[in-house]
């Protein structure tokens, strides 16, 4: 077996499947979490009292949500192990209907452990946050249906960054214990090792960069089923049986927000379970077996969409940016990033993703490189190039702790597929059609036609803002800076003053609010894809120009 791409492969299917599963639930999780804080606010607003906050967040409620996500998850990985081994195997014992019973159990049993402290959690943010706001005499001052607008509007934030940080951790162990589960219905665990494949995202942990734990030492490791790996923490060393193992004592360092799999293979030679058979081999396997199984495991993903037939026939005017289909579309990218010194691994195109959307994402990319600097110097070795976006996320740009560039998600646009995620992002970027309310909306505004384009803009703006250090660099961030606190103190001006319109008018999103960088990234993408940006998006441009500007 051809043990490094093996490990490639196995981990960008486990993250694949991963991500897939999450945003399924994490919206279970948000729509719960958000349903008991609004009645929450709506209780408080109209009483001015917490008597009912004892009737929310209901440990049974808590509890299903965490079998719910066991089952579905776990039963998920044990049958995408699985059908790893369908052309092997003659008859096999395990069932859905088995696997469904023991990862609810789990479930039940992982919820035991935590509801108390998700419960707990939930209550201490509500009344934390009605506490602050009805201290503000501004606030007091406010009918009941702002105060109730205004509370909704800072729980959605709290309720999203909850969901996904429990969703992260569980969806993860429960991965783990599906590929477990599903292995030793094939093998006796005597005959099975198990190996630990850290994600190598970048953000993986490590003590060398200062975190306090270390999941970058532990990529490779190999024991025995029913042994534990030695994982390394600050000042001890922790045993545990997976990634994201609550029951080993771990810290929540070494747990929370675990992107770890699991990869579980027969030893060479090993014995089948009593009653499973595989095919010629003589109920043994052998190496080429193992690479066969091997390669299945990391191949039954399902290749990303190609072009249909009907593109396939539409005839192309020669243009040097028009790709013909999903193969040339890749060959340009790969060409563009040599030009700016990028190599480029791999590419992958997510689902529902057509040439046409293709050949947007070429012109916008190549537009935005022919007007900005983004020769990177520390790129280095090649990176993954991906379109594909996943769950929490439109996109991303990821780098090694070294610094050097790994990866670039330039996300799917919207997905061609999906009229919702199409209505998703129209809401999160269209302008407010009424100025009645303070504005919710998610994101900067972009015009209607450049919606598709929105995150690829959004994530070369990531891109640009970590190109170097130099001098002039971080004077480029000390007056993005004094254009920040210029835009935060002019939104807090027009709240107090109760100017709704004024508001709106240079309102960049929530998310611009998270951080710096996406304060920049969002301004940057407003700029570019608006045909009259606001006041702090033209500020954001024109910086941008003068300092990275070709």
């Amino acid at each position: 077996m051809d043990i490094k791409k093996f490990k490639e492969n196995w981990r960008g299917a486990f993250r694949d499947r991963l991500e897939k599963n999450e945003k399924k639930q994490v919206g279970k999780f948000y729509r719960y979490f958000k349903n008991e804080y609004y009645k929450g606010i709506e209780s408080y607003v109209n009483t001015n009292s917490e008597r009912e906050f004892s009737n929310l967040f209901k440990i049974r409620d808590i509890e299903n949500l965490y079998i719910d996500l066991y089952e579905e998850v776990g039963v998920d990985f044990a049958k995408w192990y699985a059908r790893s081994f369908d052309k092997f195997i003659q008859k096999n014992s395990g069932s859905e209907s088995t696997w469904r019973t023991t990862f609810s159990r789990i479930g039940q049993t992982e919820a035991g452990d935590k509801i108390a402290l998700v419960q707990g959690t939930a209550l201490k943010e509500l009344k934390r946050n009605i506490g602050t706001l009805f201290k503000d005499p501004e606030f007091q001052s406010l009918g009941r249906q702002q105060q109730g607008r205004i509370l909704q509007n800072r729980f959605r934030g709290i309720t999203e960054y909850q969901s996904q940080r429990i969703v992260r951790t569980e969806a993860t162990s429960a991965a783990n214990e599906g590929i477990m589960q599903s292995s030793q219905d094939i093998f006796p665990k005597s005959s099975l090792v198990k190996e630990w494949i850290s994600s190598q995202d970048g953000r993986t942990r490590s003590l060398s960069r200062g975190d306090k734990s270390d999941h970058l030492e532990m990529n490779g490791k190999v024991v025995g089923f029913d042994e534990t790996f030695a994982v390394p923490e600050t000042f001890r060393v922790v045993q545990m049986r997976k990634p994201a193992d609550f029951k080993s004592g771990a810290s929540a360092h070494n747990i929370v927000n675990c992107r770890c799999s699991l990869a579980v293979y027969p030893k060479e030679g090993a014995q089948v379970r009593e009653g499973v058979s595989l095919t010629g081999i003589g109920g043994g396997v052998s190496a080429r077996t193992s690479q066969l199984i091997g390669d299945e495991i990391v191949t039954a993903r399902k290749p990303a969409t190609d072009i249909t037939s009907r593109e396939r026939a539409q005839e192309f005017t020669s243009k040097p940016n028009q790709a013909k289909d999903i193969k040339e579309a890749k060959d340009i990218f790969t060409n563009k990033l040599k030009e700016v010194n990028i190599g480029v691994s791999k590419i992958s195109v997510g689902r529902g993703i057509s040439i046409d959307n293709m050949n947007r994402f070429i012109n916008q990319f190549t537009e935005l490189s022919s007007k900005y600097k983004i020769s990177d110097l520390r790129a280095g070795s090649k990176v993954n190039l991906r379109f594909t976006g996943g769950s929490g996320y439109g996109g991303q740009v990821r780098y090694f702790d070294s610094g050097r560039l790994s990866e670039i998600d330039l996300g799917k646009g919207y997905n061609a597929r999906s009229d919702f995620h199409k209505e998703y992002i129209k809401k999160s970027r269209s302008p407010d059609k009424q100025n009645t309310f303070f504005s919710d909306r998610g994101k900067s505004i972009v015009d209607e036609d450049n919606l598709e384009i929105a995150t690829l803009t959004h994530e070369f703006a990531h891109y640009i803002d970590n190109i170097d250090t130099s001098t002039l660099t971080k004077t480029f961030w000390k007056e993005l800076d004094d254009i920040r606190s210029e835009y935060s103190s002019e939104r807090l001006k027009y709240i107090k003053e109760r100017n709704i319109k004024k508001f709106n008018e240079i309102n960049l999103g929530n998310y611009a609010g998270t951080s710096r960088d996406e304060f920049f990234a969002e301004g940057f993408t407003e700029y570019e894809l608006r045909s009259n940006p606001s006041k702090y998006a033209t500020k954001i441009g024109e910086l941008t120009k003068k300092y990275f500007g070709k």
